[in-house]
């Protein structure tokens, strides 16, 4: 029914996600065993988890592996389901911003607060082609190679 991010950056949370989801032997497999293993594998593995995982809804396997066990793991969500995320919102990290050809358009501002910084957005993106000349002059385009793209319809005109 949805996505589990899954972060277990070290050997002690593999183990206890291999415990949490009931399949202790992957943690002593050989083919899982160490980091670089379970990235020599990630198909193999990948397999394994997803048979696993398919079993239970994503809520389910939040509530078992992260508050219960205390995991790095959680939901992934669309940009409507964040949006409607309590926690989210709880946290007043959805703001709007004004945008020439969408309107107004709701945006999730940087989780984290700064004590002497606005972390937030102080502009809509970008139209599109609208920073196609300043791209190309950052990656090393002279000004005669631009007017040639420019010429020959490649990008539109500034």
């Amino acid at each position: 029914d949805g996505y589990l991010n899954v972060a277990c950056g070290n050997q002690k949370l593999w183990e206890e996600f291999c415990a949490g989801i009931g399949r202790e032997d992957l943690a002593t497999d050989d083919r899982f065993e160490t980091n670089s293993a379970r990235v020599n594998n990630m198909d193999e593995l990948e397999a394994e988890l997803s048979d696993v995982l398919e079993t239970k809804p994503t809520d389910e396997w939040v509530e078992l592996l992260a508050v219960e066990r205390g995991l790095p793991v959680g939901p992934v969500f669309d940009v409507d389901e964040a949006l409607d995320n309590e926690q989210v919102n709880a946290r007043g990290v959805v703001d709007s911003i004004d945008h020439p050809a969408a309107g107004e358009i709701p945006v999730i501002e940087h989780p984290l607060n700064y004590a002497e910084a606005d972390a937030g957005f102080d502009k809509a993106p970008p139209l599109l082609g609208e920073d196609t000349v300043r791209v190309l002059q950052a990656v090393g385009y002279d000004d005669d190679r631009i007017a040639a793209l420019v010429e020959n319809d490649v990008i539109p005109e500034p």
